[in-house]
């Protein structure tokens, strides 16, 4: 049983990686553009017809400088996306 599993397992990592395009480089080669409004203003989107995603949306300030260690703070208006 060891020894097949040996064989079975030196087979299969031998064979090549399939090359897969991230899900990101998916979402990207979407040509819809969506638009909603939002509690922060109006955000643009890609969509395929049946999804929409929206990529890059701050939810909170970057935890920098003296606010490192502390609780997170909403973007805010002044978010520019």
């Amino acid at each position: 049983m060891v020894a097949a599993l040996g064989l079975w397992w030196g087979h299969r990592r031998d064979e090549p990686i399939p090359d897969r395009p991230s899900g990101t480089d998916y979402i990207l080669q979407w040509s819809q553009r969506t638009t909603i409004e939002s509690g922060l203003g109006t955000v643009t989107g890609l969509s395929n017809g049946r999804v929409h995603a929206f990529l890059g949306l701050r939810y909170e300030q970057p935890p920098t400088g003296d606010r490192r260690f502390l609780a997170p703070v909403a973007a805010g208006s002044e978010v520019t996306i």
